[in-house]
């Protein structure tokens, strides 16, 4: 694993660095982040459960949405904060949206 590193270390030298700053930012970022989620699976869920079908459609656009879906990657990659998702196959959606 040592000379893997080193490797990596050798041909990419900011890759540590990048590491690092995700890693940092995770952290620093967490509290923020759950309320963040938090609030965006309460709202998925109040839109959902109203009786007005316009607000599905919406929430269903929303999801579908591909700039959100590329924000929710994002946010799931670099900072853990679990998004709804349209996937209804995703173990987060089923979770998230059934609160």
């Amino acid at each position: 694993m040592q000379p893997l590193i080193h490797l990596l270390v050798a041909k990419c030298p900011w890759l540590p660095s990048v590491a690092i700053w995700v890693g940092a930012l995770r952290l620093a970022l967490r509290p923020f982040n759950l309320l963040m989620e938090g609030w965006l699976n309460r709202l998925v869920a109040k839109a959902r459960a109203s009786s007005d079908p316009e607000a599905e459609a919406w929430v269903d656009r929303l999801l579908r949405w591909m700039p959100y879906r590329v924000v929710a990657f994002l946010a799931d990659y670099l900072s853990s904060v679990k998004l709804p998702s349209a996937n209804p196959q995703s173990p987060t959606a089923n979770s998230q949206l059934s609160k």
